[in-house]
Protein backbone atom coordinates (compact mmCIF):
# COMPACT_ATOMS: atom_id res chain seq x y z
CA UNK A 1 0.00 0.00 0.00
CA UNK A 2 2.80 2.40 0.93
CA UNK A 3 4.73 1.68 -2.24
CA UNK A 4 1.62 2.21 -4.42
CA UNK A 5 0.96 5.55 -2.73
CA UNK A 6 4.61 6.52 -3.12
CA UNK A 7 4.56 5.60 -6.81
CA UNK A 8 1.40 7.63 -7.33
CA UNK A 9 2.98 10.65 -5.64
CA UNK A 10 6.12 10.31 -7.77
CA UNK A 11 3.99 10.11 -10.91
CA UNK A 12 2.13 13.28 -9.92
CA UNK A 13 5.38 15.10 -9.14
CA UNK A 14 6.87 14.01 -12.46
CA UNK A 15 3.78 15.24 -14.32
CA UNK A 16 3.94 18.58 -12.53
CA UNK A 17 7.65 18.93 -13.31
CA UNK A 18 7.06 18.20 -17.00
CA UNK A 19 4.19 20.70 -17.07
CA UNK A 20 6.43 23.51 -15.84
CA UNK A 21 9.37 22.90 -18.21
CA UNK A 22 7.72 24.47 -21.30
CA UNK A 23 6.69 27.50 -19.25
CA UNK A 24 10.28 28.06 -18.14
CA UNK A 25 11.52 28.02 -21.73
CA UNK A 26 8.64 30.28 -22.78
CA UNK A 27 9.65 32.74 -20.06
CA UNK A 28 13.25 32.62 -21.27
CA UNK A 29 12.12 33.30 -24.84
CA UNK A 30 9.96 36.20 -23.66
CA UNK A 31 12.90 37.64 -21.71
CA UNK A 32 15.11 37.34 -24.79
CA UNK A 33 12.48 39.16 -26.89
CA UNK A 34 12.29 41.94 -24.30
CA UNK A 35 16.09 42.22 -24.27
CA UNK A 36 16.10 42.49 -28.07
CA UNK A 37 13.39 45.15 -28.01
CA UNK A 38 15.22 47.04 -25.26
CA UNK A 39 18.45 46.94 -27.28
CA UNK A 40 16.62 48.31 -30.32
CA UNK A 41 14.98 51.08 -28.26
CA UNK A 42 18.30 51.96 -26.63
CA UNK A 43 19.98 52.14 -30.02
CA UNK A 44 17.19 54.29 -31.45
CA UNK A 45 17.41 56.65 -28.48
CA UNK A 46 21.17 56.94 -28.92
CA UNK A 47 20.59 57.92 -32.54
CA UNK A 48 18.02 60.51 -31.47
CA UNK A 49 20.45 61.93 -28.90
CA UNK A 50 23.18 62.29 -31.50
CA UNK A 51 20.79 63.86 -34.04
CA UNK A 52 19.45 66.41 -31.54
CA UNK A 53 22.97 67.16 -30.30
CA UNK A 54 24.21 67.74 -33.84
CA UNK A 55 21.23 69.98 -34.61
CA UNK A 56 21.85 72.01 -31.45
CA UNK A 57 25.53 72.38 -32.30
CA UNK A 58 24.69 73.45 -35.85
CA UNK A 59 22.41 76.22 -34.60
CA UNK A 60 24.99 77.28 -32.06
CA UNK A 61 27.57 77.52 -34.86
CA UNK A 62 25.12 79.56 -36.99
CA UNK A 63 24.50 81.93 -34.07
CA UNK A 64 28.23 82.15 -33.25
CA UNK A 65 27.67 80.66 -29.80
CA UNK A 66 29.99 78.28 -27.96
CA UNK A 67 29.13 74.64 -28.39
CA UNK A 68 27.33 72.94 -25.48
CA UNK A 69 29.71 70.41 -23.92
CA UNK A 70 28.89 66.74 -24.35
CA UNK A 71 30.44 64.02 -22.20
CA UNK A 72 28.99 60.94 -23.98
CA UNK A 73 27.46 59.79 -20.71
CA UNK A 74 24.38 58.49 -22.51
CA UNK A 75 26.54 56.04 -24.46
CA UNK A 76 28.15 54.74 -21.25
CA UNK A 77 25.00 54.62 -19.11
CA UNK A 78 22.62 51.97 -20.39
CA UNK A 79 19.48 53.16 -18.66
CA UNK A 80 16.32 53.73 -20.68
CA UNK A 81 14.96 56.54 -18.50
CA UNK A 82 18.31 58.34 -18.54
CA UNK A 83 18.58 58.20 -22.32
CA UNK A 84 15.02 59.50 -22.70
CA UNK A 85 15.94 62.37 -20.38
CA UNK A 86 19.05 63.18 -22.44
CA UNK A 87 16.97 63.25 -25.65
CA UNK A 88 14.56 65.73 -24.02
CA UNK A 89 17.52 67.75 -22.76
CA UNK A 90 19.00 68.16 -26.24
CA UNK A 91 15.57 68.82 -27.74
Amino acid sequence: MKSACLLAMLAVLAAVAVAFVPRATARERAAARVATVDAAVMSRLMGAIEAKRDETWRWQRVMHRPRTPYSSSARRIRNLAYRKWVVRLWH
